[in-house]
């Protein structure tokens, strides 16, 4: 079976994941009618925490990645009401966190932090996951998907090897995601041992850690 998750509002899987993280630090009180919804994205997670954002009456930033192939989601992010911050690549992973982050923690202003948040993952074991299970009637032999931030097969795993531990879970790196290992990605290379093992470099740059992104 081939799940076609482009068909979702946003257009790819990671609606699922904003509208959870988005559902859940409302519930939390992190996010409180008139703050700021703030996340890095390179694209995709941005689009759905965009359309959400829009959806229930938030302010949005989407800091991303600033390269040519990253064009269109960042027109796409702009159509749905965000202000969007491009960051240079030169700069280290480590760095563009750092900055989201820092703006994040003002006044009035709700980091969602998807590589970080197990509500990511989480969202895949309460729908996705259950979607699979339920559109196969369990007849499920092997799961298949790229690695962005890993919390997809991290969760949609976690649910399928619950029902069916004989199922498996091959992976593959994602060649359009950042080039560093996010937490979420360490944390299902570490803890999902049914997983099978992939060699996966982590790219670290020497460039200083100060951001002078642009916005538009």
């Amino acid at each position: 079976m081939c799940k076609l998750e482009q068909h979702n509002p946003g257009g790819s899987l990671k609606d699922r994941i904003a509208l959870h993280m988005i559902e859940k630090a409302e519930r939390e009180g992190r996010l409180k009618p008139g703050d700021v919804i703030v996340d890095i994205s390179s694209g995709n997670t941005g689009i759905g925490e965009a359309m959400v954002a829009a959806a229930k009456g938030y302010k949005c930033i989407i800091a991303m990645p600033e390269a040519p192939v990253m064009y269109e989601r960042y027109l796409t992010c702009r159509m749905l009401g965000a202000e969007v911050h491009l960051l240079n690549r030169v700069y280290s992973n480590e760095a563009m966190l750092k900055y989201v982050e820092e703006l994040g923690q003002q006044e009035g202003f709700c980091y969602i932090n998807q590589f970080y948040s197990d509500y990511n993952p989480e969202a895949h074991i309460v729908r996705l996951g259950p979607e699979i299970w339920s559109q196969t009637h369990g007849q499920i032999d092997y799961f298949v998907h790229g690695i962005g931030t890993g919390g997809c097969v991290q969760g949609v795993g976690t649910f399928l090897k619950a029902k069916k531990p004989a199922a498996k879970v091959p992976r593959q790196p994602s060649s359009l995601e950042p080039k560093a290992l996010h937490l979420v990605t360490f944390r299902c290379l570490l803890t999902a041992r049914w997983c099978n093992p992939v060699t996966v470099h982590a790219h670290r740059s020497s460039q200083s850690n100060r951001l002078n992104p642009g916005s538009t």
